[in-house]
């Protein structure tokens, strides 16, 4: 058998078509957890040797005796879905390997965060094994062993006991990234609304929503990007404030091949970081001053005439008129279809911007119907013509030379890619540095282009939402199916507030999966001190023993990803993933969990399901 093939999954589904290697019956898509043949890559054993040469030692045992070979897809928030490889012997994990998948040489990558966790699933010092209920004080860690009947039914009461005082919305149901399995990262908020709860969503609680509003501003969405891949069409990649290095290593491997292309590597970040330490150029710009630089670039670009004027006209906004009497653009009448309104240079007025073979103006001054209008380019011109070099060298701490050199060396690389990282967003006015940067990249008129954009938080879409793909059969309407209630869905970013003052309603129970919550979250000593202490009840559903669990009442143990059914999706695949090894101590997964309170409050028609057959 061949490396490629031994490496390779054998079931999987690729553009959402199912492709054939082996069927399963009935699962209604293929999966990547199908063990492999015990002579795998490596591992296989040497052809015998002549009887004279060997020693007489007795008999030498088959390393590979015993052992099998089991997938799994990492699902923890880095997102990159990196596909791992178990070697399993006796129900126990030895090794983790990284796994290939089909028509992809350049996958098989794995970080040592996901091989960790394989040790990490049998080691009895790290998992929660059994239900526990706290002893002590919050935070003192002390705990009884109870069982999941005790557990349950005491949770189920007190969670009773707060709808009863306050209304379903005071059982508020937070998860997280710590596992973005389909099934895992969804049951608690599917739970929160077949009970009528309240559940967080995941922009603003890590301070991450500012990227968010200032790529959704520019591009109408917040994720969308370049694959990483497309790092290897640069001829100069800009990491800005993104150190890939020790927080995204599955980047790393096309950021190296994209130097062996022949691109120039620049990292712009305060701190010499790892990826700054290797990068062809570092840019130690003062920190909270990356707006600055981005106009101050721009200043550059645009006075020496090097802006995409075509791109500008025909992608952006840059052509639309701006009334100057009120800031306001201009439009071909009323309501929220109507036209934006540009100058058309070969009828010499004003035209909606969707008249065919329209010559839109970037540039200048007009009248229209007795109306000022300037264009929105000429807007953008005016705010950064005040970022002078002397100017932009004053806020960002950074020499002129160095930031003209950077501009031009930006413009001129054709095409230069800025991936942008969330640590420049912890800061007030947050979302100005992700949409200026990509303004910047506008102007350069690298949106669109292989090689090029200014991009946020990955680049690989989630299939579901991907026109002309045809998603695998999975049980969507019965999972969507809340009954009688519906969720109260609750940005993060205001979860604090709402605790300490109860408004628009307390909160009095809390339960946290996939969510080392206390870690994760700004100010740690404002929710020890201010925060926990408003809710009556705290309910930890994790693998491990966290912080946040020792500030619990309840902690539960929950399956990793090694030992539970689920799915997930990366662009083009979905990935199914079956138990490479039975659950540690008592652990549950969180549908099994959810399906156990389901019971016990009157809702179990609607959680009926096995993990299993939710998958299936």
């Amino acid at each position: 058998m061949e490396e490629k093939d031994q490496l390779a999954p054998t079931e999987f589904v690729h553009d959402g078509k199912l492709t054939r290697r082996t069927f399963v019956k009935g699962a209604g898509w293929l999966t990547i957890t199908s063990a492999v043949g015990a002579t795998a890559v490596g591992c296989a054993p040497s052809a015998p040797a002549e009887k004279d040469e060997l020693a007489e030692t007795g008999p030498v045992a088959d390393p590979e005796e015993g052992f099998t070979y089991k997938s799994a897809c990492c699902s923890v928030n880095c997102t990159s879905r990196c596909h791992l490889r178990a070697r399993v012997k006796d129900d126990k994990i030895y090794t983790v390997t990284p796994g290939q998948m089909p028509g992809r040489d350049d996958y098989a990558n794995c970080c040592l965060r996901s091989i960790g966790l394989g040790t990490r699933t049998h080691d009895e010092n790290v998992r929660v094994m059994h239900p526990m209920k706290r002893t002590g004080e919050r935070g003192s860690g002390e705990f009884e062993q109870i069982s999941w009947e005790q557990a349950i039914e005491e949770i189920a009461e007190r969670m009773e006991a707060s709808k009863a005082q306050y209304g379903a919305k005071a059982c508020g149901f937070y998860s997280f990234t710590g596992n973005l399995s389909k099934l895992s990262w969804e049951a608690p908020t599917r739970f929160a609304g077949t009970y009528g709860g309240t559940a967080f969503d995941i922009e603003g609680i890590m301070g991450d929503h500012g990227a968010t509003m200032g790529m959704t501003l520019c591009f109408g969405q917040g994720r969308g990007a370049h694959d990483t891949r497309d790092y290897m069409n640069s001829k100069m990649v800009v990491l800005w404030g993104r150190n890939v290095a020790d927080t995204h290593t599955s980047e790393f491997r096309y950021l190296v091949k994209a130097r062996e292309n022949g691109a120039k590597i620049v990292v712009v970040d305060p701190r010499l970081c790892s990826t700054a330490a290797i990068a062809d150029q570092w840019i130690p710009i003062k920190a909270q001053t990356d707006p600055a630089l981005a106009l101050g670039m721009m200043n550059v670009i645009i006075s020496n005439d090097l802006h995409a004027k075509d791109w500008l006209v025909a992608n952006s906004v840059a052509p639309f008129l701006v009334r100057e009497s009120d800031g306001a653009l201009l439009r071909d009448g009323e309501g929220e279809d109507a036209a934006w309104m540009v100058w058309d240079e070969a009828s010499g007025k004003a035209v909606p911007n969707t008249t065919e073979g329209v010559t839109a103006a970037l540039s200048g001054t007009f009248e229209v119907d007795g109306e000022t209008c300037r264009t929105s380019f000429d807007h953008l011109v005016d705010e950064v013509s005040k970022y002078t070099l002397e100017y932009t060298s004053e806020i960002t701490g950074l020499d002129p030379d160095v930031i003209e050199t950077f501009a031009m060396e930006y413009i001129n690389a054709q095409p230069a890619g800025i991936r942008m990282g969330q640590g420049m967003q912890r800061v007030y006015n947050s979302h100005s540095p992700f949409r200026t940067v990509a303004t910047l990249a506008a102007v350069a008129g690298y949106i669109g282009v292989e090689g090029g954009g200014a991009s946020h938080a990955g680049g690989t879409a989630s299939i579901r939402s991907t026109p002309g793909i045809t998603i695998p059969a999975f049980n969507y309407d019965a999972w969507a199916d809340t009954g009688a209630n519906e969720v109260n869905m609750v940005k993060s970013s205001t979860l604090y507030d709402q605790i300490i003052t109860g408004d628009p309603n307390p909160i009095d129970f809390m339960w946290f999966a996939n969510s080392n919550f206390i870690n994760m979250s700004p100010d740690s000593n404002k929710i020890i001190n201010e925060v926990l202490p408003k809710i009556s009840t705290i309910v930890t559903v994790d693998p491990y023993w966290t912080w946040t669990a020792r500030y619990s009442d309840y902690v539960l143990p929950a399956c990793n990803y090694w030992e539970k059914w689920d799915f997930l999706d990366r662009s083009p695949w979905v990935f199914f993933q079956s138990p490479a090894v039975t659950p540690a101590g008592e652990s549950k997964s969180d549908v099994e969990i959810m399906s156990l309170l389901a019971a016990k409050v009157g809702l179990g028609d609607l959680w009926a399901k096995t993990d299993e057959e939710w998958v299936r």
